[in-house]
């Protein structure tokens, strides 16, 4: 409400926003000051670049307390009187009740930006201590909060009732040859206490929560009656209607599921409850069971979790379910966890290690899979099975990517070893002559030029691996040029066009997905290019040059890729108006007298145009900004 306050304060046109909708950076930069929000070190490239200013902004675009209209901003009409009503101190006062519901939908869509949810990506540990708290009704100590969110890393279910199956996620723990099981729990434990911490500090900023003396280290957290309207608003807000399919529930309910089965498990049932209810237990598993039979593996994985939370009560859909090959492995696996008899299948184990694999796949990169795959030899080792006969087993359980994963496990197009199984079983073979792992094969030396840009010229000269895709070399780009990516991109090679093909950055023309594309297989040899085109509204273009291929055991290659190793000028201001526009701008920053010269200071937020120098380019700081903050020396190649 501050930020919408100060956003008034201004002229009767109200404050001026990049072609992306937030606030300019010399606009931004009066906003922190005047807020009392620290500014980073360095000239500001973008508002997104302070936390707590987007944060502030994102609020109050939620809470409708501002006007966006086309590349201005001005405070809704009401924020007087809210701001007035917010900073009453003499006690409750009395408001018009259409005054009074505005003031709550506006905190409620504020309060909810923080959490994620405005953006679609909730933090489930967070609204999992606001809805447990609000649940509860009573005062609940830090630890406690802090146990919700810990994740179930022993394969553990507590406070959840019914004879639950682990979800294949939860089976895949590495032996203690491996991982130290107990270090990892409690490093765990301490996330997820920091976690609980940072969640009670966001809601009692909010007033979501208030804080009271109690028997437990610091205190106890209790709900207040705006935490309560928030929890219930959110999770009805999730919460599918007893009408919508079991595809359209599971996938309403998805958002509230981390990797953490144990918050997984409590947030999203509850949001799914009332789509239960009107099914009775068996009649809602049959319906989850039925699509994930045939669901692609995140939603099948959804869609179990909930069921196996409707408890025994759920059990006749599980023996409907164990009476068919393939997936039936899972009702026979919940119906031999609850204590019933059931025939055993010989592939049942291999088509649920399929399963598991499956869901790995999802989060790591398939180099990782022979790694997984050393971990489930240590399992089966004392068994006296030999890897080639796992792999066979695997590979034909009868599950559809029993094959492919096969494949995947004994190397197919990667090097992970080779490996050796407690039994001195070799798992993995070299790699095949025309293949090679990421970070082993070659160094692709790039120049970037930013095209039809002058006095000074614009270019960076980087070193990726050839195994980098057009999505990693977009952002190697953006940073080493200095970009804020606030706009759309695309990469052109010929008539194909490489970019984002899903969300609300994909293109029409785009014909190949970025993220599949490696760079060795659109930059096959020296003196291959491609454009990168970037902000249609500026069009800039870059050329993208493969000057050289290096061998990845080259003495003067960096231990850090991708590496910046020269450049020349600087980023053109954002939202310039592209090369015409920057031309502009830097005649008219050059020349005092000009009639421009004045508008371009304020636009830029500086005070003295020698602040601006075309032909500023820091090699130290490019590659701090391509590798995330640390400081790389450039070699000579």
């Amino acid at each position: 409400m501050d930020l919408a306050e100060w956003i008034g304060g201004g002229a009767d046109t109200g404050r001026e926003l990049t072609t992306t909708g937030v606030l300019r950076p010399a606009v931004a930069a009066e906003a922190c000051r005047a807020l009392g929000i620290e500014l980073p070190s360095g000239k500001l490239r973008s508002a997104k670049d302070v936390e707590d200013l987007q944060r502030a902004w994102e609020v109050a675009v939620a809470g409708d307390l501002v006007l966006i209209a086309g590349n201005r901003v001005a405070p809704a009409v009401d924020v007087p009187q809210l701001i007035a009503v917010a900073r009453e101190e003499s006690g409750p006062v009395e408001i018009k009740p259409d005054l009074a519901e505005r003031a709550i939908y506006a905190w409620v869509q504020g309060a909810a930006v923080p959490l994620g949810v405005r953006a679609g990506a909730p933090c489930p540990q967070c609204l999992t201590i606001l809805v447990e708290l609000a649940r509860s009704g009573e005062p609940q100590g830090m630890a406690g909060l802090a146990e919700l969110i810990r994740p179930d890393v022993r394969g553990e279910d507590p406070g959840l009732a019914g004879p639950l199956v682990p979800s294949p996620a939860d089976q895949a723990v590495a032996p203690d040859e491996l991982v130290d099981l107990d270090e990892f729990v409690e490093v765990a434990n301490e996330d997820a206490a920091d976690h609980a911490e940072s969640a009670v500090e966001l809601l009692l900023h909010f007033g979501a929560a208030r804080t009271a003396p109690g028997r437990n280290p610091g205190g106890t957290v209790a709900i207040t009656p705006l935490g309560d309207l928030l929890a219930r608003s959110i999770m009805d807000a999730f919460a599918p209607s007893a009408e919508v399919t079991a595809s359209e529930a599971v996938l309403a309910v998805t958002p509230l599921m981390p990797d953490e089965p144990t918050v997984a498990r409590r947030l999203a049932r509850l949001a799914a409850q009332p789509w239960v209810e009107a099914r009775g237990p068996v009649g809602a598993a049959r319906e989850l069971l039925a699509f994930a039979e045939n669901a692609e593996p995140a939603q099948r994985f959804a869609a179990l979790e909930i069921a196996q939370g409707l408890g025994y009560e759920a059990a006749e859909a599980w023996r409907e379910l164990a009476r068919k090959a393939g997936f039936g492995a899972y009702g026979r696996q919940w119906l031999a966890r609850a204590g019933e008899h059931v025939p055993a299948d010989e592939n049942d184990e291999a088509w649920l290690l399929v399963e598991t694999l499956l869901k790995s796949r999802d989060k790591l990169p398939d180099a990782f899979l022979p790694v997984v795959f050393l971990s489930l030899m240590h399992h089966v080792a004392s068994t006296g099975m030999s890897a080639e006969a796992l792999l066979a087993g695997i590979a034909g359980c009868g599950h559809p990517g029993g094959p492919e994963m096969a494949r995947l496990l004994s190397g197919g197009r990667f090097r992970a070893g080779p490996l050796t199984s407690p039994a001195g079983i070799v798992i993995r073979s070299p790699l095949d002559d025309d293949d090679h792992a990421s970070g082993d094969g070659p160094l692709l030396q790039l120049k970037v030029t930013l095209r039809d840009v002058s006095k000074p010229p614009v270019w960076r000269r980087v070193l990726v691996p050839d195994d980098n895709t057009l999505e990693d070399l977009h952002d190697i780009i953006q940073e080493s040029m200095g970009w804020d990516d606030s706009h759309l991109h695309v990469f052109r090679q010929g008539h194909t066009h490489y970019g984002v093909t899903e969300g609300f950055q994909a293109l029409d023309d785009v014909q190949e997905d970025e993220a599949d594309v490696e760079l060795r297989d659109v930059l096959a040899r020296p003196g291959a290019k491609l454009t990168y085109a970037y902000d249609f509204g500026d069009d800039w273009e870059h050329e993208v040059k493969l000057e050289k291929v290096i061998s990845p055991d080259d003495p003067a290659v960096p231990e850090i890729l991708p590496a910046v190793l020269a450049g020349s000028g600087a980023c053109p201001p954002e939202d310039c108006g592209g090369t015409p526009g920057y031309a502009a701008l830097k005649q008219s920053l050059a020349d005092p007298r000009h009639k421009d010269h004045a508008h371009y200071l304020e636009w830029l937020g500086l005070q003295d145009a020698a602040e601006f120098d075309p032909a500023a380019f820091d090699l130290e700081e490019a590659n701090a900004a391509v590798n995330g903050g640390s400081d790389i020396a450039a070699p000579d190649l």
